[in-house]
């Protein structure tokens, strides 16, 4: 600083001082004296590189601050113009049992709010309406999926001067492509000479030279090579997402590729353990659904939306469920079959009651609960209460006009298990799948764990060890309540008298008396009282099961035959009865569907949208 503005400064009273700093601030209009000395003081102040000096302007008014009144530009919000997007299909997997439901619903827990919540948050979408975003199926509330197909036009990172050979190895998820970006020109003189001309303009001498080591060179740099790839959009989005919902894979699609319309086919998978069902039987009733039928007695009828209940179905199989069965990784790498040593292993197993079976179904579309309502007419034929030809006659609608009210299998054990499509392939990655099966693996921990210990409580019951005449008291009673259960209802259990064959007093004593005794001495549960023998609680009860065909359940509800209940309203006579929003919403639906089977929805334009898929 220069000594004589020093000295000027150091005169100046407090006041004086006060008003040069209250210039600065914008508080007070100063005195032009110290105006004049804050300006003298201002200059004489270094300058850093980049940065400029306050200034104070005399005509400024007290209390207003300077540039006010100017607007001033708001940060710029998310837009994507400014980036190359593209329109991607992603598979997703969702455990459901603790959403409502697939699609969203206002501020519902969803699987789709969650997605979208993940897609604003990473800014790869602006906004729900304008990123062309369709899904293959809808879950209902607690149904999971494995193969749900969804596809949105994203953000991408590709730069949008990129070559047309370059996006067309680029569409592979894992691909790179090189860039040779030109030699950069060294400005170090230039540089140096405006460096030069400030130090004069300052009064200051120019700093000092860098040292060789810092030093740049003036020869100019050679060509860079810049490999370009896109985001990892799996990973991205399986850190922001919730643990029950992973995104496995993705591919870039057509613009004109929809999730539902350019769908072939859907699969489900209903899982249940085999228990004492009849698989045979089931396997036959399956087979009446395949072909064309109209479902709406195997179905929960949304009138107001639904006008066409017909469906096709492609197969319907009971099976077992083997995830060992498949072979090693030395035959997968190197493309050999040793697919015959395992069918031999597996078809000798003599099936336990847990043995998990599932039902797959594969069809063009489902309707509302549909698998859940098949399911349960399928568990009545397994158990021997209805026989399997009850599915044809539910879908005999001229002589079943209304749907037997009956109650819906659990929707725990329902799956999207895939959805099929004639042009898509989703990709899968080495590391995604590395991490997909930590995640997976940790999750089977946990549930294996939980059924060890539930296991373990069962054990403990069935080594229980009961009095015999207990036993006579107790399957007296059973039967009894079956009986008796049967009666009320109107009609016999078939398979009960068959099985007993027998008064239900002199049954109940045979149970009792034929039961081998296997009693434990090292039990603490122990009844003896003295009275009698006694006998292990695990072989009264497959005494119980195999004889009398009892299962032990918390509630007994009675069966009625299927096709001697009281059948619900025919569909025509629900619409009939339609009022309101329903009504209303009813016939804006038949008018949308008659106007698109005239112009949009026509067999070629399902034709065309099933040729879209992956790029």
């Amino acid at each position: 600083m220069d000594a004589s503005v020093s000295q000027r400064l150091s005169n100046l009273s407090k006041r004086q001082l006060l008003d040069a700093l209250n210039a600065v601030t914008g508080n007070n209009k100063c005195t032009e004296h110290a105006n004049t000395i804050l300006k003298e003081f201002l200059d004489a102040l270094p300058v850093v590189r980049g940065s400029s000096r306050p200034t104070v302007d005399s005509t400024e008014q007290p209390g207003k601050e300077a540039g006010k009144d100017e607007p001033q530009e708001a940060p710029g919000a998310f837009s994507l113009s400014k980036y190359r997007t593209r329109q991607i299909a992603m598979q997703v997997q969702y455990d459901g049992s603790a959403y409502l439901g697939f699609a969203s619903q206002d501020l519902e827990e969803t699987v789709e709010n969650h997605l979208f919540n993940a897609l604003l948050k990473l800014k790869l979408i602006e906004d729900r309406k304008t990123c062309q975003y369709s899904r293959c199926g809808r879950t209902d509330k607690g149904v999971s999926a494995l193969g749900q197909v969804i596809s949105v036009n994203v953000r991408s990172a590709l730069p949008r001067d990129l070559p047309e050979e370059a996006l067309v190895v680029l569409r592979n998820p894992t691909g790179k492509y090189e860039i040779t970006e030109p030699a950069a020109v060294n400005s170090t003189s230039s540089a140096g000479n405006s460096t030069a001309e400030q130090a004069d303009n300052s009064g200051k001498e120019p700093p000092r030279k860098k040292s060789k080591k810092n030093a740049t060179s003036d020869t100019p740099a050679g060509p860079k090579t810049k490999i370009i790839t896109e985001m990892d959009y799996v990973t991205m989005l399986n850190r922001t997402l919730p643990d029950d919902i992973r995104i496995l894979g993705w591919c870039e699609v057509t613009e004109e590729f929809s999730a539902r319309f350019s769908a072939s086919d859907r699969k489900y998978r209903y899982f249940f353990p085999r228990k004492t069902l009849n698989i045979a039987a089931m396997q036959q009733a399956a087979t009446y659904l395949l072909g064309n039928h109209d479902f709406r007695n195997l179905c929960k009828m949304d009138i107001a939306n639904v006008t066409n209940f017909r469906r096709d179905i492609y197969s319907a199989e009971i099976k077992k469920f083997e995830p060992n069965r498949y072979e090693d990784l030395y035959s997968i790498v190197h493309g050999t079959s040793n697919s015959d040593t395992y069918s031999s292993s597996t078809t000798d197993v003599v099936d336990e009651p847990d043995t998990m079976y599932m039902l797959e179904i594969k069809g063009i579309a489902f309707l509302w609960h549909m698998v859940r309502c098949i399911m349960a007419v399928l568990f009545m034929v397994g158990e021997g209460l209805e026989q399997p030809e009850v599915v044809k006659r539910l879908l005999d609608i001229e002589h079943c006009i209304g749907k037997p009210p009956y109650t819906l299998a659990n929707e725990f054990p329902l799956v999207l298990h895939e959805c099929g499509f004639d042009n898509l392939r989703i990709p899968r990655q080495p590391r995604h799948l590395w991490q997909l099966t930590a995640h997976y693996e940790r999750i089977l921990e946990g549930h294996l764990v939980s059924a060890a210990r539930v296991r373990n409580s069962l054990e403990l019951v069935k080594k229980s060890v009961v009095g015999k005449e207990e036993v006579a008291e107790f399957v007296e009673v059973l039967v009894e309540k079956e009986t008796f259960s049967a009666k009320r209802a109107g009609y016999q259990n078939a398979t009960f008298q068959q099985r007993a064959g027998l008064p239900i007093t002199a049954a109940a004593t045979s149970a009792a008396t034929t039961t081998p005794v296997t009693a434990s001495s090292n039990t603490s549960s122990s009844s003896d009282n003295g009275t009698g023998e006694e006998v292990v609680w695990k072989d009264v009860l497959e005494r119980v099961k195999c004889d009398w065909n009892l299962q032990p359940i918390e509630k007994y509800i009675p069966h009625v035959p299927l096709m001697q209940r009281r059948q619900e309203d025919s569909y025509e006579l629900k619409v009939a009865l339609l009022a309101g929003g329903k009504k209303e919403r009813l016939e804006r639906h038949v008018e949308l569907s008659a106007t698109a089977a005239t112009t949009g929805a026509t067999p070629l334009f399902f034709q065309k949208m099933r040729q879209q898929g992956s790029l």
